[in-house]
């Protein structure tokens, strides 16, 4: 199963985040949004990375669904 791609995108005021990443790194987009909340000299605050990181969790789960269920079909 090929892997995709989710895009992520979060507007404030004049500042606009886009986030790209593929399906099987989640874990490092959530550490990438840590990254960002922890830096003061953007105006992505820890609220902005939990709303997102609860969307790159979203599709983390569709993911695995998918691949589990292409690993039930190829048995």
């Amino acid at each position: 199963m090929s892997e995709g791609t989710t895009v992520l995108t979060l507007r404030k005021g004049n500042h606009f985040y886009l986030f790209a990443f593929g399906d099987s790194r989640c874990d490092e987009m959530c550490d990438v949004l840590g990254r960002f909340a922890a830096d003061p000299d953007l105006g992505f605050t820890w609220f902005d990375a939990s709303v997102l990181g609860e969307r790159v969790r979203e599709r983390e789960q569709i993911w695995t669904n998918r691949l589990s269920l292409e690993e039930r079909r190829s048995q």
